[in-house]
């Protein structure tokens, strides 16, 4: 009889201590929302965490603590509280429509679609359309409605003697971004953006580039010897900002190679032409993540260019950060298209991605070189421009990623897309005319 009663008291003591925490944390919550209302959202968060810990399960916690993380635009907290209310309740449609007007207000199109399959999944397909129905994902703006005609567009790319291990300068190019190359027929022509004319219209059997020195750089040997006076005075008609030769026939400019010293675990940075020069160990911070290559040392005294390194030819490239350092392993077939944020990389399938300054491959080796290099046929991904990367996949379809590797355009949207030097934007073809998109919102 003792231990029936016994056992009837902790039964009772038991749920009176539930009780008193299940009104500890009511308590909490109440008070939560009541900060929501009044828009002191520090202390809303503050309450709602304290329910939380007295009720790991309150579904209705998580959400009201999400509403206002997002009231604080700390989207990443708030996605992590809906997620977890999903989880408590899947079939509940509240979180998964925090959810998506999160990912429509960024434009992030590719979660918004998955939530709603979920959400389709677990709660109905018809109360789910009625809801998602009335969320309207954010598109990017048109700065410029579509106008141009032309097959393809590509920007001004800077020469770099081989570009074969070269961290191409594009914030340099900032002076040209009111001039691009469009295609046609095969064939390429200067256009000026800000006077809506072309300077060399279906001249050109390649894009030209940009020399440091400033010169317009044509690799079409035949047609530059032709046509090269009639050109220049084009040029210089029109009142461009190119170099005194205006086009001039591509003779390259200095490279910089970047070579380990496996034996001392030493970077140094050396000159690919030029002449012999001793190199330089990377003790500095650069403006951009580095290309690598396995080395050897060879002593060049009797040339004037003492001990100097070269990279050897063949060999695969590793990446290293700003300061230096390497942050992946030699096993890229090529590197390029360097800036601060990411370098492409090529793995051995000859597709392209993106590493950071982590060591990180945000964009994985999943996508088609886009842009034309006219010296030797070459062909190179598009540089991360303004915190994002145009892309092209495997079936050809064009899409932006940013710099975190999220989708900001998505597969197919566009017809065809391109890099643009203009700021945050990208060039879009619709309808079969192109125009200059905005991304800003989304950045």
């Amino acid at each position: 009889m003792k231990r029936s009663c016994l056992a009837v008291s902790i039964v009772l003591a038991l749920v009176l201590t539930a009780c008193g925490a299940s009104a500890k944390a009511k308590e909490h919550y109440d008070l939560g929302v009541k900060y929501i209302s009044a828009g002191n959202y520090q202390e809303a968060i503050l309450e709602l965490t304290q329910a939380i810990e007295i009720d790991g399960k309150s579904y209705d916690a998580y959400v009201q603590r999400g509403q206002a993380y997002i009231a604080l635009d700390q989207s990443d907290d708030a996605i992590a509280d809906f997620r977890t209310a999903i989880a408590l309740k899947p079939s509940e449609i509240s979180a998964y429509t925090e959810l998506a007007e999160i990912y429509a207000q960024q434009g992030d199109r590719e979660s918004f679609d998955s939530v709603q399959e979920e959400a389709k999944s677990n709660v109905g397909e018809s109360k789910t359309e009625e809801v998602f129905s009335t969320i309207l994902v954010s598109e990017p703006q048109w700065k410029a409605e579509p106008y141009l005609v032309c097959d393809g567009i590509e920007p001004l790319l800077a020469d770099s003697g081989s570009r074969r291990n070269v961290q191409t300068p594009y914030q340099s190019l900032q002076e040209y971004s009111d001039y691009i190359f469009t295609e046609k027929d095969d064939m390429w022509s200067l256009y000026d953006i800000s006077g809506q004319q072309y300077i060399l219209e279906n001249q050109l059997t390649s894009p030209a580039n940009v020399c440091l020195c400033g010169d317009l750089l044509s690799w079409d040997d035949d047609a530059y010897y032709m046509n090269a006076s009639e050109w220049s005075r084009a040029l210089s008609d029109a009142g461009t900002s190119f170099g005194n030769r205006g086009l001039t026939h591509g003779h390259g400019s200095l490279s910089f190679y970047y070579v380990y010293d496996a034996d001392n675990n030493t970077l140094y940075e050396t000159s690919g032409s030029g002449g012999p020069a001793e190199s330089i160990l990377v003790n500095t911070p650069t403006n951009k993540l580095l290309a690598v290559q396995k080395g050897t040392l060879v002593d060049e005294t009797q040339d004037a260019g003492g001990l100097t390194w070269y990279p050897d030819d063949g060999t695969p490239y590793a990446i290293a950060s700003r300061a230096g350092v390497l942050v992946t392993d030699f096993v890229y077939q090529d590197a390029a298209m360097s800036t601060e944020k990411l370098i492409a990389v090529q793995n051995g399938t000859g597709n392209w991605g993106y590493v950071n300054e982590t060591g990180e491959e945000v964009i994985p080796c999943e996508y088609r070189p886009i842009l034309h290099y006219g010296h030797n046929e070459l062909s190179y991904p598009a540089p991360e421009l303004f915190g994002f990367v145009v892309l092209q996949d495997e079936s050809g379809q064009y899409l932006v990623k940013d710099v975190a590797g999220k989708t900001l355009i998505r597969a197919g949207q566009y017809e065809k897309l391109a890099p643009s030097l203009q700021q945050n934007c990208v060039w879009a073809q619709q309808g079969g005319m192109w125009g200059l998109l905005d991304l800003s919102a989304f950045l």
